[in-house]
């Protein structure tokens, strides 16, 4: 079991490797190919794969997870459970965030962080690829990098909020460095090189660094 005095460095550390694993793994699964036949094949055994994956996770949850811990994961879920079930109303709770103004703000921020992120992850094959044809390797490296920067700003952060409990200060950094990262980023000339650079990967990895350290600060 995880000390409760740690949830930031629980939440920042695990559930990244599945996603870093999922951009470097399907460029070596599926190449680019343009026989239709040997490209039905490969995806074939990607998603295959990943239904074998998932199902044994499955399995698992079923056979080992419990149903609750022993003792509340935080101080919110202990509040709950002193109350009287009679006495809490879920719809009240939903009611009270709706109408709490740093919740809100919270919502906003987080929701316009992870769209960046989702929004990147999501085009980033295209992207690459637009400038630097045939480098569907090198688009998925440049994703584990961003997301293993990214978990190791993600324990960072932890550590920092773990420790200092000063949210706010944890929170302005996050957003200040990956206006920054973002901006610099953009600015990266692809015209004068036929693959991608080292400062696109160091551009990259300072993006995930920052802006994805942030994602477990908000959540």
């Amino acid at each position: 079991m995880t000390p409760c005095s740690e949830p930031g460095i629980t939440c920042a550390t695990w559930d990244w490797m599945g996603v870093a694993l999922g951009f470097l793994i399907p460029p070596m699964i599926v190449p680019n190919v343009d026989d239709l036949d040997q490209l039905t094949y490969h995806i074939n055994v990607m998603f295959y794969g990943t239904a074998a994956v998932a199902t044994v996770l499955f399995i698992l949850v079923i056979l080992v997870f419990q149903e609750k811990p022993d003792i509340p994961p935080s101080q919110a879920q202990a509040a709950i459970l002193a109350f009287p079930s009679r006495e809490y109303s879920y719809t009240q709770s939903i009611l009270k965030l709706i109408t709490n103004i740093p919740f809100f703000l919270l919502i906003v921020t987080y929701g316009i962080n992870t769209g960046s992120y989702y929004a990147v992850s999501t085009l980033l094959n295209k992207m690459v690829l637009a400038h630097y044809p045939g480098e569907e390797m090198n688009a998925g490296r440049i994703g584990l990098t961003i997301v293993v920067s990214g978990m190791v700003g993600s324990i960072i952060c932890g550590i920092w909020l773990d420790k200092t409990r000063t949210y706010k200060n944890v929170f302005q950094t996050t957003l200040t460095t990956t206006n920054v990262t973002q901006w610099k980023t953009m600015q990266s000339d692809p015209e004068d090189s036929m693959s991608p650079k080292m400062t696109d990967h160091i551009g990259c990895l300072l993006l995930g660094l920052c802006r994805d350290g942030g994602l477990y600060v908000h959540a």
